[in-house]
């Protein structure tokens, strides 16, 4: 764990440094943006996977309940209705 700690208190000084320096400053900060909206995309694209996969868990375990609730020719009305 605290190897990790010192990485990332690493990486902010890092940060830090190249966004003081004048010169680099101008070079670095359109990296540092590219960067940060890599990761908020990254982020959006697995929270868009998560959600898939919950809502299709979900529907599934809700079909196994549906069928064990209705009887046979409710579930084979309630499919014929869905289909048209």
């Amino acid at each position: 764990m605290t190897t990790i700690l010192i990485y990332f208190a690493g990486f902010c000084l890092f940060i830090a440094f190249t966004t003081m320096i004048p010169g680099l400053k101008t070079i670095i900060t359109p990296i540092w943006a590219g960067l940060g909206r890599g990761f908020i995309l990254m982020i959006t694209w697995s929270w868009g996977w998560i959600v898939f996969v919950v809502k299709g868990v979900y529907s599934a375990h809700m079909e196994v309940i549906r069928h064990f609730i209705l009887s046979e020719d409710e579930v084979d009305i309630k499919r014929r209705m869905n289909k048209k």
